[in-house]
């Protein structure tokens, strides 16, 4: 998937960070794409591995994309801006117990 995203589609290739976005992508499924570098920040997170209803829910990747997804965020320069984009809105009672716990 992610040739056809990012190698296939010549758009993509104008991105600063595609070795990054392929490392985590090919993690699991997650990356961080600098649409406006350190002002405006595509941050695409795989919930699919966090819905309850996933019976292969792996916890160390939960985990992993949330230390991500929190380092994203921490280090990210003063007044950049982020758009999150995911599978599975907040009202799973995965966003409810774990992330908001840290970020809200």
């Amino acid at each position: 998937m992610y040739e056809t995203w990012f190698t296939n589609h010549t758009g993509n290739a104008r991105l600063d960070n595609l070795e990054d976005i392929r490392n985590t992508f090919l993690q699991g499924g997650w990356y961080r794409a600098n649409l406006i570098p350190n002002k405006l920040t595509l941050l695409s997170f795989n919930s699919l591995q966090m819905n309850s209803e996933n019976e292969q829910n792996k916890i160390l990747e939960e985990n992993a994309e949330l230390d991500w997804l929190e380092a994203q965020l921490t280090n990210a320069d003063f007044g950049e801006k982020f758009i999150l984009q995911m599978h599975i809105y907040d009202t799973t009672s995965f966003w409810k117990n774990k992330a908001y716990a840290n970020w809200i």
